[in-house]
C-alpha cells in the first residue's frame, strides 16, 4: 500500500505507519505544490473488498478503479471528498464512480476495473465509456452487491478447464468480456451450468480457504439465486429484442 502512495504521489509525505494513507488535504496540498493545473493526473484508488464483512471478516480480492483526471475535476472532485467527510484513497470502486458523476466527470471517457487475487492474478473490466461503467452498476445494484459479482465471476475462472477430466467447472476466462459486452444469453448459460454441478458453495469455501458461517452461506446463495434471476431478465429481453427485430424485418422467425 506505501508503495502505490509513493508512486502516486512521489516524495509527497514521509509514511511511518505502514498502514496510513495521505489526507485529502496532504493530497492537494501535493498536487498544487506540483504547479501543474494543465496535465493530466493519474489516481489509483486501491480498496480491499471485505466479503459478508458481518460474517466472514475475509479479505479475499483487492479492487481498484483507474481514472484520468483533468485538473478541474480532481478539484472538485476533492470538494466532494470534503463534503461526504471520505478518504479518497480508501473509498470503494462504486463510490467513487458515482462521485466521478457528482462531479461532472464526462460520460465518453475509458474507465477500467481491475479485480486482483491474492496478489497473483489479474482481471480488467475495460468499460468503453464511464456511461457504460455507470449503467451496468446501476442495473447489478439492484439484485446484488457489484463486489459479489465480481467475486463470483472470478471464482468460476478459477476452475480447471475440462468437465471431463474432474467434473468441476470450465475455466470461464472470457466472463468479463461477457459481462462488458452484455451477452447475458451466454453469461446465463454459465451461471446455470454452476448451479447444476452445485459449485458454487464448493468454489467459495475452496477460494478462501476458511469455513463459511450457516448464516453467510444462505446469504451468499440468496445473492446468488438473485443475479441468476437478474441475469434472465437481461437474458430475455435480449432475447424479446432480436425477435422484434426479426418480426419488424419481415422474417419467419421459424424455430430451429
Amino acid at each position: 500500500m506505501v508503495d502505490e502512495v509513493e508512486q502516486l504521489f512521489p516524495g509527497m509525505i514521509e509514511i511511518t505507519d505502514p498502514f496510513a494513507m495521505p489526507t485529502i488535504a496532504q493530497i492537494a496540498s501535493y498536487i498544487a505544490s506540483t504547479r501543474q493545473e494543465t496535465r493530466l493526473q493519474p489516481i489509483t484508488l486501491p480498496k480491499a473488498y471485505v466479503l459478508h464483512q458481518s460474517s466472514l471478516q475475509a479479505k479475499s480480492s483487492n479492487v481498484r478503479l483507474e481514472y484520468i483526471f483533468k485538473a478541474e475535476e480532481l478539484s472538485r472532485l476533492h470538494a466532494l471528498a470534503r463534503q461526504l467527510d471520505v478518504n479518497l484513497m480508501s473509498v470503494g470502486a462504486t463510490a467513487f464512480a458515482y462521485m466521478l458523476f457528482l462531479i461532472g466527470a464526462p460520460s465518453n471517457l475509458p474507465l477500467c476495473l481491475h479485480l486482483q487475487n491474492d496478489g497473483v492474478h489479474e482481471y480488467t473490466f475495460k468499460f468503453e465509456k464511464v456511461s457504460d461503467f455507470a449503467e451496468y452498476i446501476g442495473q447489478v445494484n439492484q439484485s446484488i452487491k457489484t463486489d459479489s459479482v465480481f467475486h463470483t465471476l472470478d471464482q468460476l475462472r478459477q476452475q480447471p478447464v475440462t468437465l471431463q477430466e474432474q467434473e468441476r467447472l470450465p475455466l470461464f476466462c472470457d466472463a468479463s468480456l461477457l459481462l462488458v459486452r452484455k451477452d447475458w444469453l451466454q453469461l446465463f448459460d454459465l451461471v446455470v451450468l454452476a448451479e447444476e454441478k452445485e459449485q458454487y458453495f464448493k468454489i467459495m469455501l475452496e477460494f478462501n480457504h476458511h469455513r463459511l458461517q450457516r448464516t453467510a452461506m444462505e446469504e451468499w446463495w440468496s445473492n446468488l439465486i438473485r443475479f441468476m434471476q437478474f441475469l434472465l431478465q437481461q437474458a430475455n429481453g435480449e432475447e424479446k429484442h432480436l425477435n422484434e427485430q426479426v418480426t419488424s424485418s419481415g422474417g419467419t422467425g421459424g424455430s430451429q
